[in-house]
């Protein structure tokens, strides 16, 4: 359930999309991820998912408040003694209420109904108990409450998770597809130049400054371009289908996106406070800490169960008087005539129970386990958000050197070329650095793009890619 607010023109981008005779439109990256959260189905599975959370914890919830129940029955028989037929009716209608108190105690109400050939005697019951060792407290009785909190918390997390992969595998897709269209580019300038290497060294060897087997290099270069165009387009057909298929729309559907990468992307935040901003939101890393709570929470209750149990329950009743008259009917409930109170002591003291004491060793043992999985995960997590920040600033030094290597060779192949036509230079060294170009432009396109890519999983470790796409969840 992801809320959003979409400008009116990208509402009306989608709808173009959706439409069977709509021609391609442009489909940004940001576009292609909102998408993704309307309709990607590990979305929409979350979603439901999120439906049973929910309720699980109202279950919960409603543990603690009075539970009522109605049962009754209505019989009848008729029998034969000696000859004689002999009938006789009864009924009977039992209202309930029970409670959990969060100190432990319970509450048990009941109301009889009861009548045999019209003669009712009603009554009421009414029953404490109170643990005053073993269940008694708030930190034991109400556990199962603070641990379905818990639970409803990680599968928020767990939801939140599922989103922030969702634009992250988006991201990726999108940038794969710009790729795609990026080598399809570069080899159409890669055939334009081997055209005009052609044209020139045919221009040569008509003026008598080059052989005519010079211009056979050339055209083999051009034809292998020509192949490797073909599966450059062939890629083009195929990232986009993953990336629709992806996003969840049909995949026979044709876009158009953005040939550069997508810049809009903070900038790398620093060592300490990535590191520190992970502490507060990363998944991983939050729902291990809610999930040691819970380990404590079953300790205390292990060490709970090792105590004596102390229990005293007071009881109540009033009504259900016999046959007729003034000491029956609906009027015994009040008359003080058919009453009755009771106080009882229960106790239960374990003695060399193994398997109680069973049960405490494990939750020592995990909550240890536990405690020792979390400082190696603080120590993988810092280690983790280090590495991301200096992927994501070497991909920052590599474009900027792929920048200066583009320039540099695009320099050189004109000198060359212009060299190839006055027959100073070989057919090989023209294409060898046309191909070098080819290569650094491409080159430049995978820089920006595991920038990108790198920026993104630092974002979604430290746990706010949301945030810095915009994006909202109601829970």
């Amino acid at each position: 359930m992801l809320y959003r607010f979409l400008t009116i023109s990208f509402a009306l981008i989608f709808f173009c999309m959706k439409s069977a005779y709509a021609e391609p439109k442009q489909m940004t990256l940001r576009e292609a991820i909102y998408l993704a959260l309307a309709y990607n189905v590990s979305i929409e599975n979350e979603e439901l998912r999120r439906i049973a959370d929910k309720f699980n914890l109202k279950v919960v919830y409603n543990h603690y408040q009075w539970q009522y129940g109605f049962a009754g029955n209505v019989g009848y028989t008729s029998s034969k003694v000696g000859g004689r037929t002999e009938e006789s009716t009864s009924s009977a209608l039992t209202p309930t209420a029970n409670k959990t108190g969060v100190y432990g105690t319970t509450y048990s109400l009941n109301l009889t109904n009861p009548s045999n050939n019209g003669i009712y005697n009603p009554g009421i019951n009414l029953s404490v108990t109170q643990p005053l060792m073993r269940g008694f407290g708030k930190q034991i009785s109400l556990t199962p409450l603070y641990n379905a909190e818990d639970s409803e918390l990680i599968s928020r997390l767990g939801f939140k998770n599922s989103v922030i992969q969702v634009v992250t595998q988006v991201t990726n897709a999108y940038n794969t597809l710009i790729q795609a269209q990026n080598q399809v580019e570069i080899s159409e300038l890669t055939l334009k130049a081997y055209q005009q290497t052609i044209a020139n060294v045919r221009a040569n060897i008509k003026a008598g400054r080059q052989a005519e087997t010079d211009v056979l290099q050339a055209e083999s270069n051009y034809a292998s371009e020509l192949i490797n165009l073909k599966g450059a387009k062939n890629s083009v057909l195929t990232s986009t289908r993953d990336l629709l298929n992806l996003i969840g729309v049909p995949p026979d559907k044709e876009i158009i996106i953005d040939k550069t990468p997508y810049s809009h992307l903070p900038e790398i935040p620093s060592q300490y406070e990535a590191y520190q901003t992970a502490l507060e939101n990363n998944i991983q890393y939050r729902s291990d800490l809610l999930s040691l709570e819970s380990l404590r929470r079953a300790l205390l209750v292990a060490k709970d169960e090792m105590r004596p149990a102390f229990n005293l329950t007071l009881n109540a009743t009033t009504g259900g008087g016999s046959g007729r008259g003034i000491n029956a009917g609906f009027e015994s409930l009040f008359n003080n005539k058919n009453t009755s109170a009771s106080a009882q002591l229960d106790f239960d003291v374990p003695i060399r129970n193994y398997s109680i004491k069973q049960n405490l060793i494990n939750a020592q043992v995990q909550l240890a386990q536990a405690e020792i999985n979390l400082s190696q995960e603080l120590r993988t997590l810092k280690t983790t958000i280090l590495n991301n920040i200096a992927d994501t600033q070497t991909s920052i030094d590599q474009i900027d050197l792929s920048k200066k290597a583009i320039e540099l060779q695009r320099k050189d192949q004109q000198q060359l070329n212009a060299k190839l036509r006055y027959g100073l230079a070989s057919v090989f060294e023209v294409n060898t650095r046309q191909h070098d170009l080819a290569q650094a432009m491409n080159q430049l396109v995978n820089d920006q793009i595991n920038y990108i890519n790198s920026l993104t999983v630092l974002y979604a470790n430290m746990g706010i890619l949301l945030d810095v796409w915009q994006i909202d969840i109601n829970y």
